[in-house]
């Protein structure tokens, strides 16, 4: 006890005769608040969380620095593309989620109906019925971050094999026709896909209309033009970029086609 006590008091006057190293400190404790889950061990962030710790024990500020560096790097690349598929799954632009558009979201990551209440019960905090921001932050982190989640994505549907994998996902924003009456229309509209049938060949689609309203019709799936989220949400998360052999294998024949037809900067940018 006398040890640890000396060493503490040591690590103290450190920090009080360094304010290079107390700067470091200050900034980790303040992050460990604002994210607690950095600390989970499977988190990606954790071991370096331990090394900014270790490296300040050590006297090693420089280290510790960088360390720290390259942890608020990872949380500030993360909240961009969190605070993207936010907006992109927010479809009435409401600034909340709404059960079913988080529903969605989870639906999309690779969660299925067996948990999804345990999740709802665990995310929505104040149990207002609808997922802030924050609240979707701290899901999304308890989850070890937005990347993470598309990764799991992306080997769940490789799992699956083609035939699975060629369905537009449940959740998805996409561009499709419409009927008019009886008749296919001649311009697409923005859409929610809210079911895809057994065999693939149809989806139910939530429209997006004027105001707060909605119309859900069922069409052909080759009416599906372009999927949204890929091009606008995915694309700026950057979640091929270290896997570009996943995408035959994630995305549907309509969806391949529209990332092959992007223009180089569209292309960099993914």
């Amino acid at each position: 006890m006398g040890a640890t006590c000396s060493a503490t008091s040591n690590f103290g006057d450190y920090l009080d005769s360094s304010p290079e190293a107390a700067d470091v400190f200050d900034k980790l404790n303040r992050l460990k608040e604002e994210h607690p889950y950095l600390v989970k061990k499977d988190h990606p962030s954790a071991r370096r969380v331990e090394m900014v710790w270790r490296c300040l024990e050590q006297h090693n500020v420089s280290e510790a620095a960088e360390h720290l560096k390259r942890i608020q790097t990872a949380i500030s690349a993360d909240d961009k593309g969190l605070k993207a598929a936010f907006k992109k799954f927010d479809l009435d632009n409401s600034g909340n989620l709404e059960i079913e558009e988080f529903k969605h979201f989870a639906t999309y990551v690779g969660f299925n109906d067996t948990v999804m209440e345990s999740l709802l019960q665990k995310t929505d905090s104040d149990h207002d019925r609808v997922i802030s921001l924050k609240e979707f932050q701290d899901f999304v982190g308890r989850m070890g971050g937005i990347s993470t989640l598309f990764e799991h994505r992306r080997e769940a549907v490789a799992k699956k094999g083609d035939k699975n994998a060629a369905k537009i996902p449940v959740g998805c924003r996409v561009r499709a026709y419409h009927y008019e009456g009886k008749q296919k229309s001649d311009t697409v509209w923005d859409a929610r896909v809210v079911e895809v049938s057994a065999f693939g060949d149809t989806a139910k689609l939530e429209y997006s209309l004027d105001g707060n309203k909605a119309e859900a019709q069922e069409v052909p799936i080759e009416w599906i033009q372009e999927d949204i989220d890929l091009i606008q949400a995915l694309s700026s998360l950057g979640i091929f970029e270290d896997a570009q052999h996943y995408w035959t294998i994630l995305l549907p024949a309509p969806e391949q086609y529209v990332v092959q037809s992007l223009n180089p900067c569209h292309s960099q940018a993914i």
